[in-house]
């Protein structure tokens, strides 16, 4: 909404809040703003009026609310009379009575355009409308219609207070530079209620009306220029006033503009941007120019006379007779108009480099300008630049040079180059230097090196030192260069040398012979060859590196063997690449059948090239012989041979036979020498054979001889073990095998015997007392061995169960292992049985429980892994013999009510066994019969390991109809137990029908009772029943006794003196016997009683009566439940009946 669209409260008496369209709620104050879409509350007693934008007014009763809405906030105010005579047929006396009588005024005049309504409370109007009436109405008042105790409107004609207007708090002081726009800030002390009128005027600061424009204001605030006042609409607090500074070129200084609004002031400064300036220029100048100028120029407005004072000061360049420049100083004066002015400075041209040298003209002290760039820099140049303006500067740099080329041995280690710098300089000066690869490459043949040199002002040369490398390769003369580059205060004038690099022995140019790398070409040795192999190869071979190819010549030359018929002459030429080392030379030779002497030829080499020569000639020997050639193998030979065969033989054979055969020509007696020798049979008493040693002699013809040796039979398995009988020495032969292999069999194999020392391997089986602690086994050989035999080792149960159940355990205690007969053990699955020894002990833990079990078992298996046995592995069962006493059986009595339905006996073993414990058991009568009172019940009880207690139910029977039996027994008999004894084989079961016992409440226990009879007197006798309840399982007795009560016995009223006093009949009245008691036979609930009654015929008044009492010295005792009897007293009253008292 626009700023105005607001209603403003100038009425206020009591609490009113305002609620927000977000739910948010505040009180309201004097002078607050409503805005559109809120919501007005009054409290109870609260009065509030709001001034609308549209001009209108709106009272607010207490205990309403009011919502500014468009329509509230958006009409303009009607002409007072229209808003109150809309009819002009209403007269004045007719509003009155609209009003006296608390109606809707409203209703008496046409409503507005805005539809607004008085305060009739039917209508539930929540404001009033105050309407202005042209005429005078007193001296009614009105008063609101909803509630006639609430405050009530002030009469008409009351003036109410409105709220004061706000006065200007503050107005802000601002400052722009020319050009821009004055901003002042106006602050109200609280927004305006209505329109409001201020005072206002701007200038008579130093600032005139030319050098600021017309004020513009914000938030609707207006200016009457020609009242000097300006109007703020209602609902502002603060508005700005902007007024813009003029930009002029004239040169002035700050101006003032103050701006008063309602009384308070504000003063703006403008900023002047017309001050002339003062700049100087930077110069470069070549040294040789002589002088260098500097302009001062002055900027802006020119229209007055100007000055400005000017020094020269040192920077790198300094002053002074025989430096850099002639320091100057002075004052620069600008006529009025005259824009530039120069500086003109000598500078001296020297031979020295120097490099760019500056200096400074310093501008200070300006008069009517200002400066804006107060130093110039001249900068002398002596480097052969262009210069900015054209041309170069003269150069005095100065100049690097390297060496000439040279030579240097490979053996020297390094090379030296020189660089020289020529020329003056202040300055140091440097250059870039590198190494460039020739023929010669950086790494294999030098040392890449690349840098910087760096000179002194007065340092004139510089060594760089490059190693070279000396090495074995020939590789003949190879180069490289040092470049130098990139001078810094310098020039190049011989940028590159080059360095030449020789390894081949020459004369050096300084003197003295480079170390010679060149390789050297030898013929091998003189060579042995057997005639049958028809070529025999002479190696001509290169020592030494080198990257260059190698030639050298080479011929064959007679000895005492021939060429033609020995061997065929050759010649040529060897040519070796610079990887090649070596090349060979074969030459035929000639397989005669003639046995010949040794016979001999040369190779000579000749005419070398790229290298030097070493050995020059070799010999080649061709042999047909036999003899064992320098290369290994033997000549062919028409010799006879001798050779030994080898035997496998049984430890128990006792000797071992070799035979030694000469084969080939046989017409020539021969000898060859023999021994034996150890291998892994060792001679030796009480070893394993007996040396040997001697010669055979062959006679013509003769092809075999034998060699006995005597063997050692023990009991200890060695394995094959094997000697040997070697031959040597022989002659007039060659040996053509000279090791005959003599092997003991102790394995049941070889000829000669069936010895078998194979050990056995076995694993003990212990038996221990659950107690013992542990079970030892022992693994065993039964021979010892000559190697150590190694077993795993693994426990399985068997009735026995392990990891600590009834043997071994979780951890590594499993199995322990000792090897010293039980002192030590260790932790362990495997075990080794030493070499010389037969057995090692295992053992495992053995857990003592408290269970009854029977003798456990369970197995060691011995695995072998290492060794020779006869079989692969070996079991031993432990046998666990138990410790534990056998658990005995007992059965508990219990006492039942009939009622419960069941009876359960429990059976408990007294201690937990190990094994499946049984026992029988079946029921008998006690005077609990089966069938009646009782289910018959037999079976068996099976106890698993652990189990300590089972249960027995027995049904009984709840007699229907109810019969008093009393306590009644059966029993629960244990017979033939498995695994344990019988200490308590009887249980007793008791069932109750008293009301007692465990399970249910049945009570058949009977009640006596006895009837009262009503007779006439003249029916001759008076007849009771003497009854029980319930049937009983025993007969119930009762003594009788009449007594008095009204009626008199004795024959008066009742009975007699005789025995006829009281008759008692058991089978229904039939028959009656004289008696003084009664039966009520078992299984029966009654008897009769009578007495006499005696027919006076005598009137009275009361109707007799008399009662059946009991004698006191014959108590009746009925069977009941309880130990103590019980005795019951029966009253006989005709006139009352009968109630049995105990």
């Amino acid at each position: 909404m626009s700023a105005q669209a607001r209603g403003v409260v100038v009425i206020l008496q009591g609490n009113a809040w305002v609620v927000s369209p977000d739910g948010s709620k505040r009180a309201i104050k004097l002078g607050d703003e409503i805005q559109e879409g809120q919501i007005v509350l009054t409290e109870d007693g609260t009065r509030l009026e709001l001034a609308l934008p549209n001009g209108r007014e709106i009272s607010l009763e207490s205990g309403r609310e009011l919502l500014i809405d468009a329509n509230l906030l958006g009409f303009a105010p009607e002409d007072a009379t229209n808003a109150a005579l809309k009819d002009l047929n209403s007269s004045p006396a007719a509003i009155a009575r609209v009003i006296a009588s608390g109606g809707d005024l409203s209703a008496e005049l046409d409503p507005t355009a805005a539809g607004l309504s008085g305060g009739d409370a039917s209508d539930s109007h929540s404001f009033v409308r105050v309407i202005r009436i042209n005429e005078t109405v007193t001296p009614l008042s009105i008063d609101r219609a909803a509630d006639s105790s609430s405050e009530e409107f002030p009469p008409f004609g009351t003036q109410l207070t409105a709220a004061p207007a706000p006065t200007v708090s503050s107005v802000s002081s601002p400052t722009q530079t020319e050009g821009n726009t004055l901003v002042y800030s106006v602050s109200l002390s609280a927004s305006t209620i209505t329109s409001t009128t201020y005072s206002f005027s701007l200038g008579s600061g130093t600032a005139t009306s030319s050098d600021y424009g017309t004020p513009i204001f914000s938030n609707g605030v207006s200016y009457d220029s020609a009242t000097g006042t300006v109007t703020v609409p209602s609902g502002v607090s603060n508005f700005t006033v902007s007024i813009a500074a003029i930009d002029d070129l004239l040169y002035e200084q700050n101006e003032t503009v103050p701006l008063t609004m309602g009384g308070v002031t504000g003063i703006g400064t403008i900023v002047d941007n017309d001050t002339p300036t003062l700049s100087i220029n930077d110069v470069i100048i070549n040294e040789a120019a002589g002088t260098v100028t500097f302009t001062v120029t002055r900027a802006g407005d020119l229209t007055q006379a100007a000055s400005v004072q000017y020094a020269s000061a040192n920077d790198s360049a300094t002053s002074g007779a025989g430096n850099d420049y002639t320091a100057v100083a002075g004052t620069l004066n600008f006529a009025a108009n005259v824009a530039t002015q120069t500086i003109t400075v000598s500078i001296n041209n020297d031979t020295v480099f120097e490099g760019a040298e500056s200096f400074n003209i310093n501008l200070s002290n300006a008069v009517g300008a200002v400066i804006t760039d107060s130093q110039g820099v001249g900068t002398i140049v002596d480097d052969g630049r262009t210069l900015p303006g054209g041309g170069t500067a003269n150069d005095d740099r100065p100049v690097f040079n390297v060496g000439s080329d040279f030579i240097v041995d490979e053996a020297a280690g390094t090379i030296t180059f020189t660089v020289t710098k020529t020329g003056s300089t202040n300055l140091a000066s440097s250059v870039a230097f590198t190494t460039v690869d020739g023929s010669a490459a950086a790494g294999s043949d030098y040392t890449a090196t690349a840098g910087t040199l760096t000179f002194a002002a007065n340092e004139t040369s510089k060594t760089i030192t490059v190693p070279i490398t000396n090495d074995t390769v020939f590789e003949g003369a190879e180069t490289f260069s040092l470049q130098i580059s990139t001078p810094t205060n310098a020039t190049i004038g011989d940028n590159s040398q080059v360095a030449t690099i020789v390894d081949d022995g020459r004369t050096l140019p300084g003197g003295g012979t480079s170390n010679d790398d060149r390789p050297s070409v030898s013929i091998g040795s003189n060579v042995v060859i057997d005639e049958a192999a028809g070529t025999v190869t002479f190696t001509v071979t290169k020592t030494g590196s080198t990257n260059l190819p190698v030639t050298v010549d080479f011929a064959t030359a007679n000895g005492s063997a021939t060429a033609g018929s020995d061997y065929t002459a050759i010649n040529g030429s060897l040519t070796f690449a610079a990887n090649e080392t070596t090349k060979t030379i074969t030459v035929n030779i000639t397989n005669d059948t003639t046995y010949e002497i040794s016979e001999d030829f040369t190779v000579s080499l000749s005419n070398v090239s790229g290298a030097t020569l070493g050995t020059s000639s070799a010999t080649g020997t061709i042999v047909d012989d036999g003899r064992t050639l320098p290369g290994g193998g033997t000549a062919n030979d028409d010799r006879p041979g001798f050779s030994i065969n080898d035997v496998i033989i049984n430890e128990a054979a006792g000797t071992v036979t070799f035979t030694v055969t000469r084969a080939g020509d046989l017409t020539q007696a021969a000898s060859v020498q023999y021994a034996s020798a150890n291998d892994s049979a060792t001679s030796g008493a009480g070893n394993d054979y007996t040396a040997v040693a001697g010669t055979l002699n062959f006679a013509a013809n003769v092809a075999t001889q034998t060699i006995t040796v005597s063997i050692n039979n023990d009991t200890v398995f060695e394995g094959a073990e094997s000697f040997n009988i070697n031959l040597s020495n022989a002659v007039g032969a060659v040996i053509t095998d000279s090791q005959g292999v003599g092997t003991i069999r102790d394995d049941g194999t070889g000829t000669g015997g069936t010895d078998n020392d194979t050990p056995t391997l076995s694993v003990s089986s212990p038996t221990v007392a659950e107690n013992a602690g542990f079970a030892q086994f022992t693994v065993s050989l039964n021979n010892a061995s000559t190697t150590a035999t190694s077993v795993n080792l693994a426990l399985t149960n068997g009735s026995a169960t392990g990891t600590g159940t009834d043997y071994g355990s979780a951890t590594a205690t499993n199995l322990q292992v000792s090897t010293d007969g039980g002192t030590t053990w260790s932790n362990a699955t495997t075990a080794t049985i030493a070499a010389g020894t037969t057995s090692v002990l295992v053992r495992t833990p053995i857990t003592n429980d408290a269970l009854d079990e029977v003798n456990e078992n369970f197995t060691l298996t011995a695995t072998r892994t290492a060794g020779t046995t006869t079989n692969a592995s070996a079991n031993g069962t432990a046998t666990i013999t138990d410790d534990d006493a056998t658990p005995s059986l007992s059965v508990n009595d219990i006492t039942v009510n009939e009622a419960a339905g069941t009876a359960t006996f429990t059976v408990t073993l007294s201690a937990a066994s190990g094994q499946t414990v049984t026992v029988g058991y079946n029921t008998s009568d006690g005077t609990a019969t089966a069938g009646s009172d009782y289910t018959s019940t037999t079976g068996t009880l099976t106890f698993a390991p652990g189990v300590t207690t089972q249960t027995i139910t027995v049904n009984i029977a709840n007699d229907a109809p109810a019969i008093f039996e009393g306590a009644e027994t059966f029993n629960v008999n244990l017979v033939t137990p498995t695994n344990a004894t019988i200490t308590d084989n009887l249980g007793v079961g008791t069932i109750r029908d008293d009301g007692t016992g465990t399970g249910g409440t049945d009570n058949d226990t009977p009640t006596l009772s006895v009837s009262s009879p009503t007779v006439a007197e003249n029916a001759g006798f008076a007849q009771f029943t003497v009854s029980l309840n319930n049937a009983s399982t025993t007969a119930t007795s009762v003594n009788l006794a009449l007594t008095n009560g009204s009626a008199t016995g004795t024959g008066t009223d009742y009975g007699s003196a005789t025995a006829t006093n009281l008759q008692v009949s058991t089978d229904g009245g039939t028959t009656w016997s004289n008696a003084t008691t009664a039966t009520i036979a078992a299984g029966t609930t009654s008897v009769l009683v009578r007495t006499p009654i005696t027919n006076d015929g005598l009137q009275k008044q009361t109707k007799p009566s008399h009662s059946l009492q009991p004698a006191p010295q014959a108590p009746l005792q009925m069977a009941a439940p309880q130990v103590t009897p019980l005795f019951w007293t029966m009253i006989i009253r005709p006139s009352q009946g009968m109630t049995p008292i105990r």
